[in-house]
C-alpha cells in the first residue's frame, strides 16, 4: 500500500486538515500491523510476533518482519516455491530433522524393494520415522495481500473517524 502526498501541499493546508490526515495514516498503519499479525501462519508464533513498525515521518510508516524465514512463508519452498524443485540434500544421502518431538529421515531416491526395506529397518532401529520421498516443501501464503485488502477496505472509515475527532464531532 503506497499512497503519496506531497509535503509541500500538506504544509499549505490548515493544521486541522493535516492533523486529520496524520491520524488516518496512523489508524491505517495500526490496522495493517494488526492484520499482518493475525493472518501470518503460526507454528510457534515467531513470525506473527516479529512484525515491527517504524515511523519514517508522520505520513510515512514502514512495517517489516524480522523473522529469518518470513521469505519462505511468503514465497513457499521446494516444489511450491520459486525453484519448483523438491527439497533434497546437497551432499548427504538423506535429509534428517526433528519435528513435533520425532526425528524424521527422508530418502527419496530408493528404487529397489530391498533398498526401501533396508532403509526402513535401519531408520526404525535408530528411532527415526522413515519417509520414502523427498519433502515437497511448504505452499506460499497470501497473508500480506489479504491483510492489505482488509486494511484498504477500512481507510474511508479511518478518514471519517479522523475528521470527526479533529472537528470535535
Amino acid at each position: 500500500m503506497n499512497t503519496q502526498v506531497n509535503d509541500q501541499v500538506l504544509e499549505n493546508l490548515p493544521a486541522n486538515v493535516r492533523q486529520a490526515i496524520e491520524q488516518a495514516v496512523e489508524m491505517t498503519k495500526l490496522e495493517m500491523w494488526r492484520n499482518l499479525r493475525i493472518k501470518t501462519p503460526v507454528d510457534h508464533g515467531r513470525a506473527a510476533n516479529s512484525w515491527q513498525m517504524q515511523v519514517v515521518n508522520p505520513l510515512e510508516h514502514m512495517i517489516y518482519n524480522t523473522a529469518s524465514y518470513i521469505k519462505y512463508l511468503i514465497e513457499g519452498t521446494g516444489e511450491y516455491g520459486p525453484t519448483g524443485r523438491p527439497i533434497m540434500p546437497k551432499t548427504a544421502g538423506a535429509l534428517k530433522f526433528l519435528w513435533k518431538g520425532k526425528t524424521f529421515i527422508f530418502k527419496g531416491d530408493l528404487t529397489e524393494k530391498w533398498q526401501k526395506a533396508s532403509f526402513i529397518k535401519w531408520a526404525k532401529e535408530e528411532g527415526m520415522e522413515p519417509v520414502l520421498s523427498w519433502p515437497k516443501g511448504i505452499k506460499p501464503h497470501d497473508f500480506i495481500d489479504k491483510s492489505k485488502q482488509e486494511t484498504e477496505a477500512r481507510i474511508p472509515e479511518f478518514v471519517q473517524t479522523a475528521i470527526d475527532r479533529v472537528m470535535g464531532s
